[in-house]
C-alpha cells in the first residue's frame, strides 16, 4: 500500500469515527430532552398538589378560626353591634379568607390551579361576600396586599350583582 493510499484509510477511519460520534452526540440530546421534559411534567404535578395542600391548610385554618368564633359571626350577620374585640376576629377572619383567595387566584393565573377548583373556590368566595361584613371589608383590605388584576376580579366577578 502506498502512502497516498494510508493517508486515505486514515482520514475515512477519522470520518467514520467523527460520524459516529456525532449520531452518539445526537441520540444524547435526545435523550436529555426526553428526561427533561418527564422531569418538567412531574414538577408541575408536585408544585400543583403543594399549591392545593397549602391552599387546604389555610382554608381549614379559616373554619377552624370562624368555628371558634360562631357568635361574633352571627352577631356580625345580624347587624348588631360588635365590641372592639368582636371586630378584630372579623377583620382577622376578612383578612385570613381574602388571602386565601387571593392566593388561589395567582395559583390559578400561573396555571398550578385547575379552572375547575378555582371555580369552585370562587363560588365559595362569592357567596361569603354576599355578608355585609366581609363586603364592608373589602375596601379596607383591597388596598394593602392583592394585585391590581385580583382586585379587579373581585370587584367585576365576585361583588358584582346577578341580575
Amino acid at each position: 500500500m502506498g502512502v497516498l493510499e494510508e493517508g486515505l484509510v486514515d482520514m475515512v477511519d477519522w470520518e467514520a469515527i467523527g460520524a459516529v460520534g456525532e449520531i452518539l452526540s445526537a441520540v444524547g440530546v435526545i435523550v436529555t430532552l426526553a428526561y427533561l421534559a418527564m422531569q418538567m411534567r412531574q414538577n408541575t404535578r408536585a408544585l400543583r398538589s403543594g399549591s392545593l395542600q397549602t391552599y387546604r391548610e389555610e382554608l381549614t385554618a379559616i373554619f377552624d378560626y370562624s368555628s371558634d368564633h360562631l357568635d361574633t359571626f352571627a352577631k356580625a350577620r345580624n347587624g348588631e353591634e360588635l365590641t372592639d374585640a368582636e371586630r378584630r376576629v372579623i377583620t382577622s377572619y376578612a383578612q385570613r379568607l381574602f388571602g386565601a383567595m387571593g392566593t388561589v387566584f395567582l395559583n390559578y393565573k400561573d396555571g398550578s390551579v385547575s379552572t375547575k377548583v378555582f371555580e369552585g373556590r370562587m363560588r365559595g368566595f362569592k357567596k361569603a361576600m354576599e355578608t355585609d361584613f366581609l363586603r364592608d371589608s373589602w375596601p379596607v383590605w383591597k388596598q394593602y396586599d392583592f394585585t391590581d388584576s385580583f382586585v379587579v376580579f373581585v370587584e367585576s366577578e365576585i361583588l358584582k350583582q346577578d341580575a
